[in-house]
């Protein structure tokens, strides 16, 4: 573990020291559960310290995909939903915890948009991998209301489903070599919507 800390911090492009961290950390984690003595962090500690590792090398450089990838990774790992289609022991955890994590979740994911949103601005709103972020988180939340999670798509007053077509909107400006991708992926998302909502 402190290996690829090590090796992220000499070379935030290093892509196998992420994708290492990638398949250790969920490791890490089960053992910590069953051995406390190893550690006493909870998902939560291991999730925010990832992603102020995540932010170290996003506002570092903007640019490489690397860091983005494993935010990506992070986000989707984060997720409660994620654990409940899995995890089997998932029925035995009750409401009020459920609801805890999740709204640490969407705490998160708000917190993430901020973050980026400002480095967006930093960069003119000319940084391709910042929109892709604002766009994951924008879409996490669309996902979270389709999951069941009343009241997602509109967490804090924003409404997800209208940034996260806007980000695709300033995609196709900024990547026009990949407008038709950008085009697809907002009718896919509209058609989701109206399934969802009808």
């Amino acid at each position: 573990w402190e290996f690829s800390s090590e090796k992220i911090y000499q070379n935030f492009s290093n892509g196998s020291a992420f994708h290492y961290r990638s398949k250790l950390l969920p490791l890490l984690l089960h053992y910590s559960k069953s051995n406390s003595e190893l550690s006493n962090k909870t998902k939560s500690d291991w999730i925010q310290e990832e992603l102020e590792l995540i932010r170290n090398a996003i506002f570092t450089e903007p640019d490489d995909q690397t860091s983005w990838w494993y935010f990506r990774f992070i986000l989707s790992w984060a997720n409660p939903m994620t654990d409940k289609k899995t995890d089997a022991e998932s029925c035995a955890v009750n409401d009020e915890d459920d609801n805890e994590e999740m709204e640490e979740y969407k705490q998160t994911l708000y917190e993430e948009w901020t973050s980026i949103q400002e480095l967006v601005e930093a960069e003119g709103g000319e940084c391709k991998w910042g929109l892709l972020g604002l766009f994951m988180i924008a879409t996490h939340f669309c996902d979270l209301e389709k999951d069941g999670v009343r009241g997602a798509v509109e967490y804090e007053g924003e409404n997800w489903l209208e940034h996260a077509q806007s980000y695709l909107n300033s995609l196709k400006e900024l990547d026009p070599d990949r407008k038709h991708r950008y085009e697809s992926i907002s009718l896919e998302l509209t058609n989701s919507s109206t399934m969802t909502n009808g």
